[in-house]
């Protein structure tokens, strides 16, 4: 190459202008100019992670937080249930075990008693003889009585074949027949005496007290002698109830000493007058399946039911929740329970239903445990911090 076209060649490439040189610029340019996007693109990328990133740490701080956060949680107690009857009260009291009559049985004479047929808690018939009194002057009396009108036949025949021979007046025969009379009145009234020193039952019954011994005599009266054709328990009602009873009220009876079985009752007489100094009415309800558990004056529960009830019931104890506590999903039921301030998911088995509430549990929970009411609604899960209402 001569000087000339060198040193030309040396001036296009210092100004740029040579062609090789200006290839060479233009591909430096585009480099710096794809690296500068790739920067910026890659400087977006970045910011864009640093967004999901504290994104994802603040939906699972959130999260986290909701977690430990304790729920405010509504509970019930799960616990055991007197379940007997199924009929649904109108009105519960407290009553007392009595009869349709109880009598004291006395005698008219004041002799001592010399046998006594009963004892406390037998049962007796009508007519059966409780208690002979001592008659043994009574006997006596009569006896002579016999004797004496025996005679006064005798006499009194003899003055009618008198009579009617001529031998005999009118005031004679009259005479006789007015001793013989008095003499049979007299033997009467000696065998009514007779027949009440001897004492019988007036109705069948149970004799609930006895009032004398063998060798008194009975001031008091020998006995008190109870009805007990019927069961009956009274109730004082209030007088601001007593419109929720009807004659054709249903009752249910427990007594107190035996509470696991419940009997029913329907009403037998409602009283028609109030104690104006309880503001009550006496409310009588007879047993219609009664046993010998019943005692007079023994303390009772009985509740009134417009469902007809005919049936005794054997009560049971019954573990029981509310049915707002228990999720039920493909056949299986399951519930939340508090345990150290947590949600713990337990699978139980159900029973029957007990009432409109509540439900029986049979096995998967203890007594005196809390559960959640509605845990879906609260988005309660297995673990979760709770604290309840």
């Amino acid at each position: 190459m001569d000087p000339l076209t060198e040193q030309k060649e040396k001036e296009q490439v210092s100004s740029g202008s040579h062609p090789k040189e200006k290839t060479r610029i233009q591909n430096l340019a585009s480099q710096l100019s794809r690296g500068r996007e790739d920067f910026t693109k890659k400087k977006r990328i970045k910011r864009w992670m640093y967004w999901i990133l504290f994104l994802v740490i603040a939906v699972a701080g959130y999260s986290l937080w909701r977690f430990y956060q304790p729920a405010t949680v509504a509970t019930s107690f799960i616990s055991y249930q007197r379940i007997g009857s199924t009929a649904q009260p109108i009105l519960r009291l407290s009553g007392y075990v009595t009869y349709p009559r109880i009598s004291v049985i006395s005698a008219q004479t004041q002799t001592p008693i010399t046998k006594l047929n009963f004892d406390i808690g037998d049962q007796v018939q009508a007519g059966n003889i409780l208690a002979e009194f001592d008659h043994s002057e009574l006997l006596s009396q009569r006896t002579a009585q016999l004797v004496t009108i025996r005679n006064l036949q005798e006499t009194l025949q003899r003055t009618q074949n008198l009579y009617k021979g001529g031998a005999a007046s009118d005031a004679d025969l009259q005479n006789a027949q007015s001793q013989l009379s008095a003499a049979q009145a007299n033997l009467d009234i000696l065998n009514t005496k007779i027949e009440s020193s001897i004492v019988r039952a007036p109705f069948s019954g149970l004799i609930i007290d006895k009032m004398v011994e063998v060798g008194e005599i009975a001031t008091q009266g020998i006995c008190r002698l109870a009805d007990n054709s019927k069961i009956l328990v009274t109730a004082d009602v209030n007088q601001e109830d007593i419109s929720k009873i009807t004659s054709n009220t249903s009752a249910v009876v427990s007594l107190d000493a035996y509470p696991d079985i419940e009997y029913a009752g329907t009403i037998y007489e409602i009283m028609p007058t109030a104690d104006p100094a309880k503001n009550t009415i006496q409310v009588k309800v007879a047993l219609l399946n009664p046993d010998d558990r019943f005692k007079p004056n023994m303390s009772t529960k009985v509740f009134f039911t417009n469902e007809k009830v005919t049936q005794n019931a054997q009560v049971k104890a019954v573990l029981t929740v509310d049915k707002s506590a228990i999720i039920q999903q493909d056949g299986s039921a399951s519930s939340f329970i508090i345990r150290d301030n947590r949600a713990i998911k337990k699978e139980v088995k159900l029973g029957q239903p007990i009432g409109d509430h509540l439900v029986e549990i049979v096995s998967g929970v203890e007594p005196d445990q809390r559960a959640i009411i509605n845990p879906v609604q609260s988005h309660i899960s297995d673990g979760k911090w709770v604290s309840s209402q």
